[in-house]
């Protein structure tokens, strides 16, 4: 199953095809579908924009949870904490080397269960156990075309 992320570009990819495949053989695009298809690449890049917001504003909260952290999990700590936030997955968060419970480790997970995911709001704290995060949020109806008030651009 595809993140709401990506579930939602397939959307807009899937709409695209629909309508660009009427026009195969080089016929020009009607005026209608013209704007569909403008609408779709509109949508595309708000979808963009609204997730490097999100993601933003989820690094800017994440290595304030972490200087948090420090202060709290390590209050004799006599040396500034210095936070690196990459907003793109990394495979091993830079822990490699680092046991599951040791400092860098301790910081990390302090800091990932208490910012609010992008797009929810929600520290991944309070979802409920066991319980798959994107499913949540698609329950919730808190997908990112919802969050773009742009359901319906999609589906029609």
């Amino acid at each position: 199953m595809l993140c709401p992320r990506q579930d939602a570009q397939q959307q807009i990819s899937d709409r695209e095809a629909l309508i660009l495949d009427d026009y195969a053989y080089g016929e020009p695009l009607s005026a209608k579908d013209t704007a569909a298809a403008d609408a779709l690449d509109d949508l595309r890049t708000r979808l963009e924009e609204q997730q490097k917001n999100e993601w933003a504003t989820y690094g800017e909260a994440f290595r304030a949870n972490l200087a948090r952290a420090a202060v709290e999990l390590f209050p004799s700590l006599r040396v500034p904490v210095k936070v690196i936030v990459e907003l793109e997955w990394q495979r091993d968060i830079g822990l490699v080397d680092t046991a599951w419970d040791g400092p860098e480790w301790r910081l990390w997970e302090s800091a990932r269960r208490n910012t609010p995911l992008p797009g929810s709001g929600i520290p991944l704290r309070d979802y409920p156990l066991m319980r798959d995060v994107d499913q949540v949020e698609r329950d919730a109806g808190r997908t990112p075309l919802a969050r773009l008030g742009a359901c319906g651009e999609v589906g029609s």
